[in-house]
C-alpha cells in the first residue's frame, strides 16, 4: 500500500461511538487536513518573507487544527465541530483586523456557513440564525476596514500569497463539503425510489406465486381499458386447478404450495408473448390475452391445457399430476369489465360441472 493510500485509509478510518455517523467525522478530518496544511504553508511562505507575526501565529493555528484532527479518533466529533467553528471564526476576525481586508479571509466565513449546515448538529432556526450573524460579521469587518487601517499592513507579495492561498482553501472546502453531502443526497434518493419500487411490487404481486395479484391485474386490465377506449378488445380467462383440495389433502399445504409455485411458473412462461396472468385467488388465475380473437386464444389454451395435463410436479418424492379447466370469454366494450369477467367465471363453473380438464368458450 502506498503513502496517500495509507493516509487516505487512516482518514477513512471508522469511529467507535455508535452514537457518532462515521461520514460526518471523515469529513471534518479532511476538512482539518486541508486547513492545516492552509496553516502549514502560510507558516512557511510569510517565514521565509519575515512578515511580522504570521509565521507565529500560522505555526500556532497549524499545530491547533493538528489537535483537534486527533481528537476526531477519540470520539469527540461534536465537541470538535464546535471548536473548530469557534476557533475559525475567531481567526478570521483576527486576521482582518491585524492584516486588514485584503488578506481576504473573510471569505471563510462561507466555509463556516456550510459547515454549520451541514454538521448535522443545530437545529434549521440555529442555523438561519448563524447566517445572519456571519453575514453582520462581514458587513462590520467590512466597516471596520474602511474606517481603520490594519495594525500590521500586508505588501503586495504577501497580500497576493494570501489570495491565491484562500482562494484553493476555500474551493477546495466548499466542494469536498458539497460533493459529500449531494453524494449522499442522490444515493438517499436512490434508496428512496429502489425502495418505493420494491414496496410497489410487493404490493402487486402475489407473495408465493410472484404473479400479478387480483387488485394488480385490475388495476392492469383498466389502464387498458381506459388507454384504448371503446376500441379495446382482449379475451380473459378464468381457470383453477382441478381437484386441488385433494392435493392438500393428501400431500399437505407445503404441498398445495409448491403445486401452486409450478403451475404459475408454467402460466407465467406460457403468456409471455400472449398477454399476463394473475393469481386470482387460491387456486384460481385469471388470464389476459392480447388477442381479441376467441378463437385463436382457445387454441392458444388448448396447447396450454395439454402441456399441463402432461406435467406432474414433483414434491418430496411424490408425482403429483396436474389438470386445469378454462373458461373464455372475449371483451365486450359495450359492458363493464365485470361482465366479462362475470361470463368467463361462468364458463370455468360449466367446465368444472362437466368434467375438468377443458377449456370452455
Amino acid at each position: 500500500m502506498g503513502v496517500f493510500s495509507k493516509i487516505i485509509s487512516i482518514l477513512n478510518q471508522d469511529v467507535h461511538d455508535e452514537n457518532e455517523a462515521k461520514k460526518r467525522t471523515v469529513i471534518m478530518r479532511y476538512f482539518l487536513c486541508l486547513f492545516s496544511l492552509y496553516f502549514l504553508s502560510l507558516t512557511i511562505v510569510t517565514g521565509i518573507l519575515r512578515a511580522p507575526l504570521l509565521p507565529f501565529v500560522c505555526g500556532i493555528l497549524f499545530f491547533l487544527h493538528l489537535g483537534l484532527l486527533r481528537c476526531t479518533y477519540m470520539n469527540r466529533t461534536k465537541l470538535v465541530v464546535f471548536t473548530v467553528q469557534m476557533v475559525t471564526y475567531l481567526w478570521i476576525v483576527s486576521y482582518v483586523v491585524l492584516f486588514g481586508w485584503n488578506c481576504g479571509t473573510q471569505h471563510f466565513l462561507f466555509v463556516l456557513l456550510l459547515l454549520s449546515f451541514f454538521s448535522g448538529y443545530y437545529s434549521s432556526k440555529t442555523n438561519v440564525i448563524l447566517a445572519l450573524f456571519y453575514c453582520l460579521s462581514r458587513l462590520v469587518m467590512y466597516t471596520h476596514c474602511q474606517n481603520a487601517d490594519p495594525i500590521y499592513p500586508l505588501n503586495f507579495t504577501i497580500s497576493a500569497i494570501f489570495q491565491v492561498l484562500n482562494t484553493f482553501t476555500i474551493f477546495a472546502a466548499l466542494t469536498l463539503m458539497i460533493y459529500v453531502f449531494s453524494k449522499e443526497s442522490i444515493e438517499t434518493e436512490k434508496k428512496l425510489v429502489s425502495y418505493n419500487e420494491k414496496i410497489q411490487e410487493l404490493a402487486s404481486k402475489d407473495p408465493l406465486t410472484k404473479l400479478r395479484n387480483r387488485r394488480s391485474m385490475l388495476e392492469y386490465i383498466n389502464h387498458k381499458i381506459e388507454t384504448t377506449g371503446n376500441s379495446a378488445s382482449f379475451c380473459l380467462c378464468l381457470s383453477d386447478i382441478d381437484f386441488f383440495k385433494k392435493v392438500n389433502d393428501t400431500y399437505g399445504h407445503a404441498a398445495g404450495d409448491a403445486v401452486l409455485r409450478a403451475v404459475s411458473a408454467i402460466l407465467s412462461d406460457f403468456m409471455k408473448n400472449r398477454g399476463t396472468v394473475s393469481r386470482w385467488g387460491g387456486e384460481e388465475f385469471l388470464f389476459y390475452f392480447k388477442e381479441d380473437n376467441g378463437d385463436i386464444v382457445f387454441g392458444e389454451l388448448e396447447k396450454l391445457r395439454s402441456l399441463l395435463s402432461k406435467t406432474s410436479i414433483e414434491y418430496n418424492g411424490n408425482s403429483i399430476p396436474v389438470t386445469m379447466t378454462f373458461g373464455l370469454q372475449e371483451y365486450d366494450s359495450n359492458q363493464p369489465l365485470d361482465y366479462t369477467i362475470n361470463h368467463a367465471d361462468k364458463k370455468l363453473y360449466q367446465g368444472k360441472q362437466t368434467g375438468r380438464n377443458k377449456v370452455i368458450f
